[in-house]
């Protein structure tokens, strides 16, 4: 797997794999087109440099983005994996990558808010479980906040 900085000719594309990994736990189309009008991957997030893409061979397989809130803490603001590299390791390995980049950052931890369909991913890769927050998304939702340390 190769992992580079994401460019702004990736937007599109990285959108696209981002419906499609979202979509893969069965949200039905008006789920997912409020879902992306409210989450969608910005420009301003892939020039910010903190946008990061993977691939095999020719093939787009994912990618993540970390963002500062606040009060300056690392959060992990999106990891998505496309279906057809689900379940075969490739999130293990851009996990990975991802948290040598929070360490590059000189974090010790961060956070991210889960899908509940991924939180069993994020607890195998050493999160923990540290609250939940309501989701704008109807119905009333309230998906986990996770926490990575490092």
């Amino acid at each position: 797997m190769l992992v580079r900085k994401a460019e702004p000719a990736d937007l599109k594309p990285l959108n696209d794999l981002m419906r499609a990994s979202k979509g893969y736990w069965g949200y039905d189309s008006a789920f997912m087109d409020g879902f992306m009008s409210l989450y969608s991957l910005t420009e301003l997030e892939i020039t910010s440099g903190q946008t990061f893409v993977a691939a095999l061979g020719c093939n787009t397989i994912g990618f993540y983005y970390f963002a500062y809130e606040e009060n300056a803490d690392l959060v992990l603001d999106k990891f998505f994996l496309h279906p057809n590299y689900i379940a075969r390791g490739n999130g293990k390995l851009l996990w990975k990558h991802c948290v040598n980049t929070a360490t590059h950052y000189g974090a010790k931890e961060f956070t991210l808010w889960s899908d509940p369909n991924t939180e069993g991913f994020y607890l195998k890769m050493g999160c923990v479980k540290i609250g939940e927050r309501k989701s704008p998304m109807p119905p009333d939702r309230y998906p986990p906040i996770m926490k990575y340390s490092i």
